[in-house]
């Protein structure tokens, strides 16, 4: 994560972005003061694996004009069209089917997390 780099706006403008583009249910939750590793959780339902592609085409576009990066690790990521997940150190996107979102439950994990979108 870039020390002192504040992820509040483009956390915000991500989820807004997602919600753009059609991405069902976008959260983006706060964790600032939940945990080190993170600063926010943005949470998106995708309808089909093109949808899925779609969303993160734009999540990449986004980066470079954000100042942001992809962290690339050797750690498990989830397989498969159910959930893409990117790193980009202080904002992890999960790009989620229905299916997997109900399953995982981040939201009810990170409860207490302010919904930076509700504002």
């Amino acid at each position: 994560m870039i020390k002192d780099f504040d992820f509040y706006a483009p956390a915000l403008e991500l989820g807004k972005l997602l919600r753009d583009f059609k991405g069902e249910n976008v959260v983006a939750l706060d964790l600032r003061d939940k945990n080190i590793w993170t600063d926010f959780f943005i949470i998106c339902t995708v309808t089909s694996a093109a949808h899925s592609g779609g969303l993160e085409k734009r999540v990449y576009e986004f980066l470079p004009e954000h100042n942001l990066e992809e962290y690339h690790t050797k750690r498990k990521s989830p397989d498969g069209d159910e959930w893409r997940l990117i790193d980009l150190g202080g904002i992890v996107v999960h790009l989620m089917t229905e299916t997997a979102r109900n399953f995982y439950s981040l939201e009810k994990i990170w409860f207490d997390s302010k919904n930076i979108l509700e504002d």
